[in-house]
């Protein structure tokens, strides 16, 4: 199976991205998912990463928080994406 590919940006670059231009970066790197881009669009613009994977690792680290969090808020939010 042959798809297009789409370069991601140099690192250095991605906090000056636009929205939809970072949006399309954690498309790139993770399965598109709109609750990803809410999680973490934010972390994107405002953190330098030294590489992707850094960027990779702190994406991890915000779904591991997620999941053990116990904010009502948070619990609403993993319900919802198991509904999607």
């Amino acid at each position: 199976m042959s798809g297009t590919t789409h370069p991601i940006p140099p690192i250095a670059g991605v906090p000056s991205l636009s929205t939809i231009e970072r949006a399309s970066i954690l498309d790139a790197l993770f399965e598109p998912c709109t609750a990803l881009h809410t999680l973490s669009l934010d972390l994107l613009h405002t953190t330098a990463f030294e590489s992707y994977n850094d960027l990779i690792a702190s994406v991890g680290v915000q779904l591991i928080e997620l999941s053990e969090s116990a904010l009502p808020s948070d619990r609403d939010c993993r319900e919802l994406n198991k509904l999607s």
